[in-house]
């Protein structure tokens, strides 16, 4: 079969003008149509119609003149074949339309079943009936298959960990109860994104969720220093009083907060990646400086008054 579709393939190709394509198209077709039916020939014909006119121009052309025939099932099997080797190449509209066709022949399939079942050929009724199951099924499993892809393509069980780490740690540090509430926000928006709007909204509540929670922080640091943050700002302050470990800690931090900005506000920047990043490092880097509060409570309590 390999050697003459590619055959047919390479005399397709130098056809020249539309109207040379069409019959060349409608001389393929006779092998379908026929009532001299050969089952590889037609079989051959119906991949050679999906690989030059389309899934859904072909499955249209299929169904338009489907009947329960022992010659539709054997096309049927070729369509179920293209479905398990092919199915990345379809979309979910080609799902749809061939789901749809299938469900509105089932009636019409069974009853040829029930008609045929006690005579010689009633098994390859039977066999016809199967194979549409078999790819109703397969169409779901296609689909679990993609939805369980998109779903945990988009799920690190570590970063989650974390996040639930941080979460808990808000809650032990008395911080806002909106900034653990936040974070989940954050990553249900992320999760039915689908464009870039959607993505530089998740930006943008990526960067109000940094900068609330440094300044949870500086308000608890100041607090336990006896102090007022007054009218510093609270990166300024945090640094200034040295809780970060060195000014390159303090400028990745203002650099990314920056980074948000720009993210937010160009919506080209707001692509997925870049936003599951920085959500990642967002996360993390808010669990080390939260995990470093709790010891500078701790070191500060320690101390004699």
């Amino acid at each position: 079969m390999s050697p003459n579709f590619d055959l047919l393939r390479i005399l397709y190709s130098k056809t020249k003008s539309k109207k040379q394509k069409k019959l060349f198209t409608d001389k393929i077709k006779l092998e379908i149509e026929t009532d001299n039916f050969v089952k590889d020939a037609a079989q051959l014909a119906l991949i050679f119609l999906i690989k030059t006119q389309g899934f859904e121009k072909t499955l249209k052309y299929y169904f338009n003149q489907f009947s329960p025939s022992i010659k539709q099932y054997d096309l049927l099997q070729t369509i179920h074949k293209y479905l398990i080797f092919e199915y990345a190449k379809l979309e979910e509209k080609d799902l749809d339309l061939l789901e749809a066709n299938l469900e509105s022949n089932k009636s019409a399939v069974a009853e040829k079943v029930k008609a045929t079942e006690k005579q010689n050929y009633g098994s390859f009724y039977l066999e016809g009936q199967k194979t549409l199951y078999r790819i109703l099924n397969d169409i779901s499993d296609v689909r679990y298959d993609r939805l369980s892809t998109e779903l945990f393509e988009n799920i690190n069980f570590e970063i989650n960990q974390d996040k639930e780490i941080l979460q808990n740690n808000f809650d032990t540090l008395g911080f806002d109860k909106n900034l653990g509430k936040s974070l989940d926000h954050i990553e249900q928006q992320f999760l039915i994104s689908n464009n870039e709007f959607d993505y530089k909204t998740c930006a943008d509540h990526l960067r109000t969720f940094t900068a609330a929670f440094i300044k949870e922080v500086a308000i608890t640091v100041s607090n336990i220093n006896g102090e007022s943050l007054n009218n510093r700002k609270p990166h300024r302050y945090l640094k200034d009083i040295k809780f970060f470990h060195g000014s390159k800690e303090a400028d990745f931090l203002q650099a990314f907060q920056n980074y948000l900005s720009a993210s937010s506000v160009h919506k080209l920047n707001s692509e997925k990646e870049v936003v599951r990043t920085a959500k990642n490092i967002a996360i993390e880097f808010a669990l080390l400086l939260s995990q470093r509060l709790e010891q500078y409570k701790v070191e500060r309590a320690s101390r004699p008054h």
